[in-house]
């Protein structure tokens, strides 16, 4: 078995004070159908139209960035764009959906928490969602169903670890609520969806409350793990098996090397490495660094 470990880009935040800066692209809150338990319909006055949800210029500072640590992560480039092997531009592939982060003070471990990236609400009751984010869901307009909900969701790892991989009552996935279609680094549908923070929290951000004057944030520092929650998505996996077809470029390598009987065994080694390094570049713009063993 082997594993990809990318590095990705990180950007922190302290907020000194509560404060209202420009929210989400989308308003899902605003859309127009009929929710069936109520008997009533929901935005009456506005058409079943993108504009209808589009925050207008100006008008558009409904985002409450809290006090205290923000994160976001950006994914790396080769999960934002088309997945190799699909005709269609705008299929990716899926992305991790659980992130450990942890915080550290003057290197010693202070806490952790995990983040579920794919995690629907399924009833908004009760629930604070003020770290989560927006998002639309696949509904038959005229089954008077709620066409959005709230994604995401932030523990401490104690508490994820007690669930032993359940949901529970309050939540489902977002296959689920998208036809069985894994989460994308576009979410509900935005290209700037991963990087924008009011579009992510709680999906590709993390609030840390807890943090609430610049002197302890001084010697802090977070690291973020990120894999997926379904196995069956690991686009790394994805990859390899593609590449092992008998169409592709590795079953070819493999083929030169038999034949090269003039090499020893440890320059096999360093030339299929090579050459799956430059595969792996070619085919998604990353360097891997691999370790050569000699027996």
């Amino acid at each position: 078995m082997s594993y990809l470990v990318a590095p990705i880009k990180v950007s922190a935040l302290w907020q000194s004070e509560d404060r209202a800066v420009i929210g989400a692209e989308m308003d899902f809150e605003s859309l127009p159908y009929f929710d069936k338990k109520l008997g009533l319909d929901m935005n009456p006055d506005k058409p079943f139209l993108a504009e209808s949800i589009t925050p207008k210029p100006f008008e558009d500072c409904n985002f409450l960035l809290k006090k205290g640590i923000h994160l976001n992560w950006d994914l790396p480039n080769f999960l934002k764009t088309t997945k190799i092997g699909s005709h269609q531009p705008t299929d990716l592939p899926p992305v991790p959906t659980r992130w450990l982060i942890s915080r550290y003070d003057d290197e010693k471990l202070q806490k952790q928490w995990v983040v579920e990236s794919d995690a629907v609400l399924k009833d908004l009751k009760g629930v604070k969602m003020a770290d989560m984010t927006q998002t639309s869901v696949e509904v038959d307009i005229h089954s008077g169903t709620r066409p959005y909900s709230y994604m995401g969701r932030v523990e401490e790892l104690e508490k994820w670890k007690s669930r032993n991989g359940k949901s529970g009552d309050s939540y489902t996935d977002w296959k689920e609520t998208h036809n069985e279609k894994p989460l994308t680094a576009m979410g509900w549908g935005s290209p700037s969806f991963d990087t924008f923070y009011p579009n992510c929290r709680g999906v590709f951000g993390f609030h840390d409350p807890e943090i609430q004057n610049i002197e302890d944030a001084k010697d802090l520092k977070y690291e973020i793990l990120g894999w997926y929650g379904d196995s069956t998505d690991d686009y790394w996996k994805y990859y390899r098996d593609l590449k092992n077809q008998e169409n592709s470029d590795l079953p070819e390598i493999q083929e030169r090397l038999k034949k090269a009987s003039h090499l020893t065994q440890d320059e096999k080694i360093i030339f299929a490495s090579d050459a799956i390094e430059k595969l792996v570049k070619d085919d998604l713009e990353i360097k891997l660094s691999l370790i050569h063993i000699s027996e």
